[in-house]
């Protein structure tokens, strides 16, 4: 059996070697072809092995013939300003002007000190010639725009009409979020363009997820769109935001889009930029509605619906022309008998004409919300506080012994007020020492069964023995007879 392997390594574009008409087949990192006979598990010091995508799919593979390298955006803002004689630190005067920037940032006090205003002497020497510079520079992102939107709500006015609102949605097109994120150069060593299948072994007995290029989300859906189609999964993330603290009850509701090309340490990261602001839903409390409702997301993800059926084509990181498919999940199926299964009905839902999309594949659990402030703040800690009661339990974290690292609850936990992951994860390092000689050891077993799986569920990186491992604890926490 013959299987292409590879020593894993962060994806780069690399030379290509073989040209077919149109479309080239995409780049690959050290790839040998190896006899698998009857001893596939080899040892190697290598900690990681990749499995290509075949290349008749021609996953990722970009447009035209190998030679063809075409400039970025940014490419071409420096070459036009290399042309026009300017500088390119401009606006700024030089690099060291460029570099004392990225240190104010928002810290514009630093800017009256009287040392850089006698001694550096830079150009913006007050916050409004700094924002106004800023402004000035040549590379620009994806245009704003504002829909003033009028809603009809279901309550019925003073006047005998129905009422209304009207809100202000502000929004970037999606697919020219995307072009900047996989045409920024700055990413040309950190993103892939095509799906692979990696192992800790060189036989292929344990699969690796690490990267959203790894799982096997893409690797399916690459076999749905045509060859040589290049998939860019969407991922955004949204949350309210408050923007006044001390008074008044000024809020946004931002929303930021990543693509899953870009891999993960590069665009958690805020000074990589690899996240882009994709616009503001409206955060007005709308009282024309009985129930609180938004509807703007439709508007926001419509360009979603031909990109990700069709392609766009896009100069990406490397200067080479791909066709980019934008596509958030798969497909999606509607529930009809939701009526008898005490669901609420969801009319003309956002998601409903995006092209391979789910919903509820979509909407994935993360570790501080589902793990530390649902599973252990509301459930597993609430549980044994009611078994303990609160005064022992308190009693328990003040006499927890002082230990470097490790925090001490001097007065107990019932009385803060703010819970953040930090605190949820303080607590969890002591937890069981709290619980020992205070329950029943069936409790024990089961405190012991969460705590695992919430540590082994924050590891960056997962294998396939690690997903046998997270059965084994819930088949660990049912076999405890526990219901929390």
């Amino acid at each position: 059996m013959m299987k292409i392997i590879s020593q894993y390594s962060p994806p780069h574009p690399g030379p290509f070697e073989v040209n077919q008409d149109h479309v080239q087949p995409p780049n690959r990192r050290s790839v040998e072809i190896e006899e698998v006979t009857d001893d596939p598990g080899l040892v190697h010091n290598a900690t990681c092995w990749v499995e290509e995508y075949p290349d008749e799919m021609l996953a990722g593979a970009p447009c035209g013939a190998s030679e063809d390298i075409m400039p970025t955006k940014f490419d071409a803002i420096k070459a036009n300003q290399e042309a026009n004689g300017e500088s390119v630190w401009g606006p700024f005067d030089n690099e060291e002007e460029w570099d004392l920037a990225l240190v104010v940032d928002s810290e514009y006090e630093f800017l009256k000190l009287p040392i850089v205003r006698n001694c550096a002497k830079v150009s913006y020497p007050n916050n409004r010639s700094f924002l106004k510079t800023i402004d000035a520079l040549p590379t620009k992102g994806p245009e704003w725009h504002c829909d003033l939107i009028k809603v009809a709500g279901d309550i019925v006015a003073q006047d005998g009409e129905m009422s209304s609102a009207k809100l202000e949605l502000w929004w970037h097109n999606l697919v020219d979020c995307i072009c900047e994120l996989i045409g920024n150069p700055t990413f040309k060593e950190m993103i892939a363009y095509a799906p692979e299948h990696a192992f800790e072994d060189r036989g292929g007995n344990s699969r690796v997820y690490d990267e959203m290029w790894s799982g096997d989300w893409w690797w399916d859906m690459q076999g749905k769109l045509l060859k040589g189609a290049t998939i860019a999964p969407v991922i955004l993330t949204s949350d309210k935001t408050s923007l006044s603290q001390f008074r008044g009850d000024k809020s946004a509701w931002p929303v930021y889009l990543t693509i899953g090309n870009i891999e993960k340490a590069t665009f958690v990261i805020h000074m990589m930029h690899g996240a882009i602001l994709l616009g503001y839903l409206p955060a007005t409390k709308l009282d024309c509605f009985s129930k609180g409702t938004r509807s703007c997301h439709r508007r926001i993800l419509q360009p979603l619906i031909e990109a990700g059926k069709h392609g766009v084509e896009m100069v990406c990181a490397d200067g080479r022309v791909r066709r980019v498919h934008p596509n958030p999940c798969s497909l999606c199926r509607r529930v009809a008998a939701y009526t008898h299964e005490g669901l609420r009905p969801v009319y003309r839902p956002f998601w409903a004409n995006l092209p391979y999309s789910n919903i509820f594949a979509a909407i994935t659990p993360d570790i501080l919300h589902q793990l530390h402030k649902g599973v252990f703040h509301d459930h597993l800690l609430k549980w044994c506080t009611e078994i303990m009661g609160e005064k022992e339990i308190d009693e328990h974290y003040q006499k927890i012994s002082n230990y470097p690292s490790l925090r001490h609850f001097t007065q107990g936990i019932s009385l803060v007020s703010q819970w953040t992951g930090t605190e949820h994860r303080e607590m969890q390092q002591v937890f069981m020492g709290v619980l020992a000689g205070a329950v029943q050891p069936m409790v024990i077993q089961a405190a012991r069964v969460v705590l695992n799986f919430i540590y082994y569920a924050q590891f960056h990186t997962h294998t396939s023995q690690w997903a046998e491992v997270g059965y084994n604890y819930i088949d660990g926490w049912a076999n405890a007879g526990c219901i929390i």
